[in-house]
């Protein structure tokens, strides 16, 4: 799938997502996030679930200097 078909395809379960902002995401990036859009429009409750990609940090933070 090309990077064009992969935003087309963002787009149809995002449609406030732009061209122009989905564009300067790499393709592995576009691939990764369509894959969570798709897995949220599917099955929900007990047996639905999303792995976490091994590179992807499960918290984030900002530490505020005093």
């Amino acid at each position: 799938m090309s990077k064009q078909q992969i935003i087309n395809e963002i787009q149809q379960y995002n449609r406030s997502a732009c061209q122009e902002f989905l564009i300067s995401f790499n393709e592995d990036d576009l691939r990764v996030y369509l894959h969570r859009l798709t897995n949220l429009a599917g099955q929900r409750g007990r047996h639905s679930g999303w792995v976490r990609p091994s590179n992807v940090p499960p918290v984030a933070t900002r530490m505020n200097a005093a």
